[in-house]
C-alpha cells in the first residue's frame, strides 16, 4: 500500500479563501488467489492476478464571508478507484472442485468506480429574533455515481474447466463483457440552530432524490454469446425522501456542567449502483455452466464437449424492481 497526501489553502481576500485536497493511493497484491472455488490452491503462480489499484479521493472548495453575518461554501469533488486484476498466463484455466486444485491462467478484469460531487451551503446568522438567535444554514448537492465492470477476457478462450478428482465435470463458457451501472443524487435541506438562554434547538428538513439509471452499452459479440444492445434507461426507478431532523440541547443549571441532550432523525440508505446492476441485462459477470463430456479423453474443453445445461449467469434480466 502507498498513500499520497496534499492539501493546499489559499487565502484569497480577507474574505475570500480556496481549499485543494487530494488523497491517492495504490494497492499492489501481486498473486492474488482469486479462483471459482473457494479456498482454492494455485500450483504456481500462474493461476493467480496481479492486483494493481490506484483509488482516490479529491476537492477543491470555495469558502467566503459575506458581510458580517453570511457565510457561503461551494464544494466539487470526486472518488474513485481502479480495481483492476490481469493474469500472468493464457495456459487453459483448470479447477478442481474436490482437490480445490487450479491451473492455468487467470482472468483479465476491471472495477471502475467514480461518485462525483458537488456541494453548496448559505450560512445566514440572526440575532434576536423571535426571542433567541438563529444559525440558518440552507444548501444542496448533487452526486453522480457510476460502475464499470470490465472483462477483457473471461478466463483463456473464454473457458473454466471444472474437474472433480480431475475427473471432467462442467465447463464454465463465459463472455467479455462492459457493464455500466448508474445512480444520481439530488438533495436540499434547509436547518435552524435556535438559541435561547440555556436551550438550543436544532431543526431540520432534508430532501432526497436517487435516480437509478443505465447508461447506453453493448455487448460484443464473442464464441459463446452473441451481441447484446443496451439502450440508455434514464430512470429504472426513482426514490424521494423527505428525512426530519430535530436536536435539543438544555444547560440545567446553566454552567455548562450538566447538559440534557435530545435527538430525533431519519436516514435513507443510498443504494449505490448496485440496485442498477441487479436488473441490467449487461450485467457484470456472464457465463453459462454446461456439464462436460470429455469425448476424445485428453481432459481438455472442446466446443461440442457441452452437455445438459445446468444454469446461467448474467446475459438477460429476470429481475425488476416493484415500483411500490
Amino acid at each position: 500500500l502507498v498513500n499520497y497526501t496534499g492539501k493546499m489553502t489559499f487565502q484569497m481576500t480577507s474574505k475570500d479563501k480556496f481549499i485543494a485536497y487530494l488523497q491517492y493511493g495504490i494497492k499492489q497484491q501481486p498473486f492474488r488467489t482469486d479462483a471459482n472455488v473457494g479456498n482454492p490452491q494455485h500450483v504456481t503462480f500462474e493461476s493467480t492476478l496481479l492486483q494493481d489499484s490506484p483509488s482516490w479521493v479529491g476537492k477543491i472548495e470555495y469558502n467566503r464571508t459575506i458581510g458580517s453575518r453570511g457565510f457561503l461554501e461551494v464544494r466539487a469533488g470526486e472518488f474513485g478507484y481502479n480495481f483492476g486484476m490481469t493474469n500472468y498466463s493464457t495456459a487453459p484455466r483448470i479447477e478442481d472442485t474436490i482437490t480445490l486444485r487450479v491451473t492455468g491462467g487467470g482472468r483479465d478484469w476491471m472495477l471502475n468506480r467514480r461518485r462525483k460531487q458537488l456541494h453548496g451551503a448559505y450560512t445566514a446568522y440572526v440575532d434576536d429574533v423571535l426571542g433567541g438567535n438563529h444559525q440558518i444554514k440552507i444548501g444542496g448537492e448533487i452526486q453522480n455515481e457510476t460502475g464499470q465492470t470490465l472483462w477483457n477476457q473471461y478466463y483463456t478462450n473464454n473457458v473454466v474447466m471444472l474437474k472433480q478428482n480431475d475427473v471432467p465435470f462442467q465447463v464454465r463458457l463465459g463472455s467479455p463483457v462492459d457493464s455500466w451501472n448508474g445512480l444520481r443524487n439530488y438533495g436540499l435541506f434547509v436547518n435552524d440552530t435556535f438559541t435561547r438562554s440555556k436551550l438550543t434547538l436544532n431543526i431540520g428538513l432534508r430532501y432526497d432524490r436517487y435516480r437509478v439509471f443505465l447508461p447506453a452499452q453493448e455487448r460484443v459479440a464473442s464464441t459463446f454469446f452473441g451481441a447484446l444492445t443496451i439502450p440508455e434507461n434514464s430512470s429504472v426507478i426513482s426514490f424521494n425522501h423527505i428525512a426530519p431532523r430535530l436536536g435539543l440541547t438544555y444547560d440545567i443549571q446553566g454552567n455548562g456542567k450538566t447538559i440534557f441532550k435530545a435527538n430525533y432523525g431519519r436516514y435513507f440508505f443510498n443504494p449505490g449502483v448496485g440496485l442498477a446492476d441487479a436488473i441490467n441485462p449487461n450485467s457484470g459477470t456472464q457465463f453459462c455452466t454446461y456439464g462436460w463430456t470429455d469425448a476424445n479423453r485428453d481432459y481438455l474443453f472442446q466446443d461440442g464437449e457441452q452437455g445438459a445445461l445446468a444454469s446461467c449467469n448474467g446475459g438477460t434480466s429476470n429481475v425488476s424492481v416493484d415500483p411500490n
